[in-house]
Order: structure tokens, then C-alpha cells, then sequence
């Protein structure tokens, strides 16, 4: 060392490198360092020791963004830099301003040596609360859990604090659980614990009567009628549901709940309850484009007699697609499938039946094709064959080795002379089935509780499964609702 206490550029008796200019740009930047106290190395004179600073001399700071600390207990000619000012910066006088998420250093020199070294941990703050939903209807002494989270993930404290506007109507623990203690509207707000501000409200309707429908969108071909399933919950004694139509001239309501369909045209039913506490509507659309309105059933709907199945037809429903059997065993029929079809056939309503399907191979598909010639042997239908493809086993394929099993099972059938459709959700029609394939055949899409059916799905489809809740005399507990919009020859 030279007795400025800064690295001689020469050495005795060492020759120059040849590279002189990268050998004068590391020089330079150690001389910059030591000079800026980025380096921990202390000013001294040939012959003397490092003062030494221990880990006691230094300390950590940690800061949300936009937070201050000064710096105190130093000498009053002290420098402070900033390893990092992008996380965070310090002015003359010791006072660290929090810039963004990370780590630097402050070191603070004084006379010409560091006297100090602190350690700066700019933390994540919470930016945003992530809301799984924003408001709900309680009924009077119910709970709601709120799904909550804080974002991002890598914020330093993710915690959550939950306050009620008006704890007199709902009530909120510091878990989230909202209990409907009155009547009325209260506002949850959900805000990071850390402080900076991040926070999200939560709307709560608590009410004391509830009214209760099986769907709130009904698609029907005129002429045809659609009981509504409702039920009322209250803390009242006596209350029942009333029906009213906004539109007569396109759909009618009894007071049973049952609607007729008149014209073309929309129009809403209101079920209130009799206190009229609580309203629910349902939209019925009365569409010219449905050639005819059916159901489908298995043997969960129990045993159905030729005259309940002519009250079915008496509620307007013209077809009935009823499930043959399920898998690639003759033994996998349906065991209420006989029955059905025989019963079916004898009151009049038009058939088609469906294969629910659990093919993961071509090969499994052509035998479900076998299967189901031998069930239908001596049957004759209205309707197509629909190929239920909807386990949850066959997405994870993909979409080329389902669309080859669709393909396998459907050319098998219409070699024998079949009509074959493919049945499937919305969402897996969209995303795990080539278009190719479909196109060239119809499809039957379940699509629930919604009044846009092409949300998900943007193909075209023959017929629409909308309710699974659905309401119909002669049969008893819930049953899927279907609208068909091809006439079959």
C-alpha cells in the first residue's frame, strides 16, 4: 500500500500487463470503489491494521416502498451511499427512502473510513386483494366464507383484515366468515394487513325471505309448457310463491308455476313470495327456431308408465333421449332401458337414445359401437344415437386422440346405417374436440344456466341441453331439459 492508502498501480519489480487498458479500467474501478465505500476496506497508512467493524456494528432496516428511515448514532461528518438505488436511495443527511422490492446496502463513511453497514430490505407490498366473488344474498342467521387472496404471492405479509359497514345487518370474523345478522345491505371490505393501502369491498344482502328457482332462462317452442320448480326459505310462517307474467301475449303463468308458451317473443316470470320480501325471475324465450322441446333420462328417473309418459308428452315435450348403457360390456345396459323404450314407444313420444362412454383407445370406442348394435337389435329410433363423451378420464387425452375415438366410435354406426351426434359440455366441445369431426355430424350440447348458449361453445348444435333441474309431469325429482332445433325424418 502507498501511504495515500490507495492499491499502487505499479508494483516493484512486476511488469506491466499488455493489456493495458483492460488492466487501467479494473484499476480504475477498484480505486472508484474504495473511494465510494462500496467496498468495506478502510483508509490506512503502510504498516497499519484494518479497522475492523463486527456484525454488531451493523443493522437491518426494513421498509415497505415509499417508507423513510434516518439513520442516527454516526458521526456528524458521515457519507452514506447506497449499493442499489433503484431499491433504495439515501440523502446527506442518513435518510433511506424504500424505492422498490428487494436488498441493498447503505454503507456510512466517515474521515475516509467505513464506520458502518447496513443491511436495507425494501419489502413487498400487497397491490391488489383477489375477490373469487363480489357480493351474495344470506339468508337471516347464514354464513358465507369469503375467498379472499392477496397479490402477489411474493408480498412480504399476506394477511387480510375484514371490517363490516353496518355489523348490525352482517357480521365478519378476521377469517372471513360473514353471518347475516338482520335485514339489508352491508358492505365487507377486505384490506392488507401490511398497510399500504391494497383493499377490496364485498356486497352482503341479508335477507329474511328467500325465494328459490330451478333455472332463471328457459328456451321453448311455442305451445309448449315449462313448470317451475321454486321453494321459499323465511324465518316467517305462512309464506308461499306468487307467479305473475310481464308479457301474457308470449308466455303465461299459472299459479302452480306452470308456463305455457303463447307466441314468439320473451317475457318474465316473477315468483314473489306472498310477503313480498323476495322476487326471483325467470326469462322465458319463445323461439321459432326449436323444431321440438324433450327430455332424456336413465334409470335414476325410476320407473315410468305408458301414461306417465303420455303426461310428459301432455306438458308439450315431443322426444325423449334415454340412456342405452354405458361402457363397452353388453352387460352395462341401462337396466331401465328395456322398459323405457318399450313404454315409450307404446305412449308415442319419439326416441333416441344415448351412449355415455368411457373409451380411451379406438380400439375401446369400435366396441362400444358393437355394444350398442346389440342393445338397439330389433329397436327402431326417431332420433339419433348421441355418443356421450364427458368423463373426465377421456380430457386429459387431448384433443387428437379423442377426436379418433369420437371418429372410431361414430363411423362404426353409420356403417350399420345409424345417424350418430356427439354429446358433450360446452367446454369440452370448444377445447378438446377438432372441429372437423363435429362438423360433419350434429351435436347436443350441455350448456347450463345461461342465456347465451354460444358463451363457450362456438359451433354449431342441433339440439341444447339448458336445464338439469327441470320440472315434468308424470316423472318424478329433477330432470334434463333439451330444445331441438333439426327436424329428424
Amino acid at each position: 500500500m502507498t501511504q495515500t492508502g490507495l492499491f499502487s498501480l505499479k508494483m516493484k519489480g512486476a511488469a506491466m500487463p499488455k493489456n493495458r487498458k483492460l488492466f487501467a479500467a479494473c484499476a480504475a474501478f477498484l480505486l472508484l470503489a474504495q473511494l465510494m465505500c462500496i467496498f468495506p476496506a478502510a483508509v490506512f497508512a503502510d504498516g497499519e491494521a484494518a479497522p475492523a467493524y463486527s456484525a454488531e456494528a451493523m443493522c437491518d432496516i426494513s421498509l415497505y416502498p415509499g417508507q423513510s428511515h434516518r439513520i442516527t448514532g454516526v458521526p456528524a461528518d458521515s457519507q452514506f451511499f447506497s449499493s442499489d438505488r433503484m431499491v433504495a436511495e439515501v440523502s446527506a443527511d442518513g435518510t433511506v427512502t424504500a424505492k422498490t422490492a428487494g436488498r441493498t446496502f447503505i454503507t456510512v463513511c466517515s474521515g475516509g473510513t467505513v464506520v458502518s453497514r447496513l443491511s436495507v430490505y425494501v419489502k413487498q407490498k400487497v397491490l391488489y386483494i383477489n375477490l373469487s366473488e363480489d357480493s351474495t344474498t344470506l339468508m337471516y342467521n347464514k354464513t358465507y366464507q369469503i375467498s379472499a387472496k392477496a397479490r402477489p404471492l411474493s408480498a412480504a405479509d399476506t394477511s387480510l383484515v375484514y371490517t363490516s359497514s353496518n355489523p348490525s345487518v352482517a357480521t365478519v370474523s378476521q377469517n372471513g366468515v360473514v353471518r347475516a345478522v338482520g335485514e339489508g345491505t352491508a358492505v365487507i371490505t377486505v384490506a392488507a394487513a401490511d398497510g399500504c393501502g391494497a383493499k377490496a369491498q364485498f356486497t352482503v344482502t341479508a335477507v329474511t325471505t328467500r325465494v328459490y328457482l330451478n333455472t332463471y332462462y328457459v328456451p321453448i317452442k311455442q305451445g309448449s309448457k315449462f313448470r317451475i320448480r321454486s321453494s321459499v326459505s323465511t324465518i316467517y310462517g305462512g309464506i308461499w310463491v306468487k307467479y305473475s307474467s310481464s308479457d301474457p301475449s308470449v308466455a303465461t303463468v299459472s299459479s302452480d308455476g306452470c308456463v305455457t308458451a303463447i307466441a314468439p317473443g320473451t317475457a318474465e316470470i316473477y315468483a314473489t313470495s306472498s310477503d313480498g320480501r323476495s322476487t326471483r325471475t325467470l326469462t322465458v324465450h319463445c323461439d321459432s327456431a326449436i323444431t321440438a322441446q324433450g327430455i332424456d333420462i336413465s334409470r335414476y328417473n325410476g320407473d315410468i308408465s305408458v301414461s306417465d309418459w303420455k303426461k310428459v308428452m301432455a306438458d308439450g315435450y315431443d322426444y325423449v333421449i334415454m340412456r342405452a348403457g354405458y361402457g363397452r360390456e353388453v352387460e352395462q345396459m341401462d337396466v331401465k332401458f328395456e322398459q323405457n323404450y318399450k313404454n315409450a314407444r307404446e305412449a308415442g313420444i319419439d326416441i333416441g337414445v344415448y351412449h355415455y362412454s368411457y373409451a380411451k383407445t379406438t380400439a375401446q370406442a369400435e366396441k362400444e359401437a358393437e355394444v350398442m348394435l346389440q342393445w338397439l337389435a330389433g329397436k327402431e329410433l326417431d332420433y339419433p344415437i348421441y355418443y356421450d363423451v364427458e368423463d373426465d378420464s377421456q380430457s386429459i387425452l387431448g384433443t387428437l386422440f379423442l377426436s379418433s375415438i369420437i371418429e372410431a366410435y361414430c363411423s362404426k354406426l353409420e356403417a350399420a346405417g345409424y345417424e350418430v351426434e356427439i354429446y358433450s359440455s360446452a367446454y369440452l366441445l370448444q377445447n378438446y374436440m377438432y372441429r372437423s369431426v363435429l362438423d360433419k355430424r350434429g351435436v347436443w350440447m350441455a350448456h347450463i344456466e345461461t342465456d347465451d348458449p354460444h358463451s363457450l361453445y362456438t359451433g354449431e348444435y342441433t339440439m341444447w341441453q339448458f336445464c338439469h333441474k327441470g320440472r315434468v309431469s308424470g316423472l318424478e325429482g329433477d330432470v334434463d331439459l333439451n330444445v331441438c332445433y333439426k327436424t329428424y325424418e
